[in-house]
């Protein structure tokens, strides 16, 4: 298959799948995305960063895309910087420096929560899966 579409060795999963295996791939990951837009929005709201839902929905969805890209670890920093420019109007405060230090510390605040939750799962995946190799 490689040597018929030139493609490296790499690349022929890509390739094998096709344009439906791929659509079906993102159909499949829908409800996880629509969850961390969900969450992200919710946690805003609660920091009394009040987002209309329809421009949070796109907004939202543009920050995960861009902290998905490997430009940064994990994110941190494109992710922030991301969020600094496209929520900091939406926090009740008329001092600029002062919207940006709130979405700074939601974001900051927020991304450790993920890690620490991120870490929690896989602990205990861990766990579980050395307590079923062993049984």
């Amino acid at each position: 298959l490689s040597h018929r579409y030139g493609h490296s060795s790499l690349s022929v999963p890509l390739v094998a799948v096709g344009v439906s295996g791929h659509v079906w791939a993102t159909a499949a990951r829908l409800p996880h995305v629509l969850v961390l837009i969900a969450g992200h929005w919710g946690a805003m709201y609660f920091w009394a960063i009040v987002v209309p839902f329809v421009e949070g929905f796109g907004l939202i969805a543009l920050t995960l895309l861009i902290a998905a890209l490997p430009i940064s670890p994990n994110g941190l920093g494109t992710t922030q910087a991301a969020q600094v420019l496209f929520f900091s109007r939406y926090v009740n405060s008329a001092v600029a420096d002062d919207r940006v230090a709130m979405i700074l510390a939601f974001s900051l605040f927020y991304y450790s929560c993920g890690v620490v939750a991120q870490s929690v799962v896989g602990f205990a995946c861990f766990a579980l899966s050395k307590r079923w190799n062993t049984d």
